[in-house]
């Protein structure tokens, strides 16, 4: 028990030292509404114009010629096409950002106010404040409104999934469109937070942020709801990102803010704020192997994925008398390396599997997939036709498993 409350001290000591946040940019961008990453590129929508980075954060350029209004709420992109959702509407640039044209600014002589944009099968939709939900089929040259079935028309967030398109409102509640925006529906059942600020679309799952009550996850493309808040300590939820079993969440509202990690698919959460210096966050987001932060007071944070998820499996710390793994060697390693693993004693013959993983969580390759008496058993890695990086490697029997984390370096 000793042992154990040691290993345990001196994990969440190694978790602490690494998920430390650093501040990427040095010039003030105005609050900070979304981040957006699109090959290599990080776009920031900001109060004062749109921000890009091509070099990981380390340098950013400003590309605001021909806006006409400055506060962008968010971006996303189409292949050459970038659209840029403001209070003034919604402009396009086909040259990275370089150049902006209005293409969706007034309804008559109201100006469109838009908040958030998604594309779904080439379509763009723009959700707006105040007018619903437009969308265009032709880039931005025509757009239509698309309201059927909404009972409100305040918009704040829209975002897509495997097959529907989910949209929410600000004061009732969230609606999905099954028909790529020719009518809409109420999906409520167990949402009980009918202020939307954000949401996720990540296959059949459906993470959404609310004003009130934090978050809540669908698994069934919206049919069911449930609250998904546990260790969740701040309940006004602007941004969330996902990869793989690991969610992130950027908070900001009257109880204060922050950023949360869950490991396991938002069943509980962590905060994670060593390194900031203010805790309202508005926007999350993966570039390559980094998560990027957006605050209010203007300032980017960002760091390495591999810091963030942990190299062991904390819940499965009691699984050292029934699996032992130690660490691959040589690492780093050039095109090979050896790994050496226990099987205890406890239970007999057990079914083991030992897989490698990327730094985005896709399986790379199986190395072990059977039955294993008790005993030490060595099994070899060739990272020959791989690319240089971070590596996991999981081996697991039964409700067990542990992790550990390799480096290829070429």
């Amino acid at each position: 028990m000793r042992n154990l409350i040691v290993l345990v001290a001196l994990l969440l000591f190694v978790i602490s030292t690494q998920a430390r946040w650093k501040k990427s940019n040095t010039v003030y961008f105005g609050e900070i509404n979304s981040l957006t990453a699109s090959g290599g590129t990080l776009f920031a929508a900001t109060e004062k114009g749109i921000f890009i980075t091509t070099d990981n954060g380390d340098n950013w350029i400003e590309k605001n010629n021909g806006l006409t209004n400055l506060y962008v709420n968010s971006i996303v992109v189409k292949g050459e096409y970038i659209f840029a959702a403001t209070d003034g509407g919604v402009f396009l640039s086909t040259n990275n950002g370089d150049e902006w044209s209005g293409v969706l600014i007034k309804e008559g002589s109201s100006t469109i106010n838009t908040r958030s944009l998604a594309i779904k099968d080439g379509i763009i939709f723009a959700a707006t404040n105040s007018k619903g939900v437009y969308l265009s089929k032709d880039n931005g040259k025509n757009w239509k409104v698309t309201n059927s079935g909404l009972t409100s028309l305040d918009m704040r967030a829209i975002s897509v999934g495997n097959k529907n398109i989910f949209v929410g409102t600000y004061d009732n509640g969230l609606f999905r469109s099954t028909n790529n925006g020719d009518s809409w529906s109420k999906i409520d059942s167990g949402l009980t937070d009918k202020y939307i600020l954000s949401i996720t679309a990540n296959g059949d799952s459906v993470f959404v942020g609310t004003l009130f009550k934090g978050l809540f996850l669908t698994t069934d493309e919206g049919a069911n709801w449930k609250p998904i808040n546990t260790g969740l300590t701040k309940k006004v939820i602007r941004s969330i990102a996902v990869r793989g079993g690991n969610v992130f969440a950027a908070a900001m509202g009257g109880d204060g803010g922050g950023v949360f990690q869950s490991e396991d698919y938002g069943a509980n959460w962590k905060m994670i704020n060593d390194g900031l210096n203010n805790y309202k966050i508005k926007a999350v987001c993966f570039l390559g192997d980094k998560l990027f932060l957006g605050d209010r007071y203007g300032f980017v944070w960002t760091q390495a994925v591999s810091d963030l998820i942990t190299s062991i499996d904390i819940q499965n710390l009691n699984s050292s008398d029934i699996l032992k793994i130690d660490q691959n060697f040589p690492n780093p390693f050039n095109t090979s390396t050896t790994i050496k693993y226990n099987v205890g004693n406890s239970e007999g013959v057990k079914h083991v599997t030992l897989k490698v993983y990327n730094i985005l969580g896709n399986e790379i390759q199986i190395l072990v997939n059977d039955k294993k008496e008790p005993g030490n058993y060595y099994v070899s890695f060739n990272g020959d036709l791989l690319s240089g990086g971070i590596y996991y490697y999981k081996l697991s029997s039964g409700n067990y498993s542990v992790t550990k984390r390799m480096v290829l370096s070429k």
